[in-house]
């Protein structure tokens, strides 16, 4: 990923992450550990789904996106 494309992120994701600031602050411990184990959760999926993709395209001979 280039630092354009991490900059578009974190300009398009601004929103959201001003949002899911302000429901974390109103939740107490019990709640935002919920929440950290799921987001957890889903980032590892999104981990191993983005290994998996490029483990393939490796084996069709391309190069794996930046």
């Amino acid at each position: 990923m280039t630092a354009e494309h991490r900059r578009d992120l974190a300009r398009l994701f601004a929103p959201m992450a001003e949002v899911m600031n302000g429901l974390v602050d109103g939740m107490d411990d019990v709640e935002r550990a919920a929440v950290t184990r799921r987001l957890t959760g889903t980032v590892e999926i999104l981990r191993r789904s983005t290994a998996e993709l490029t483990r393939a395209r490796e084996a069709d001979g391309r190069t794996p996106p930046e």
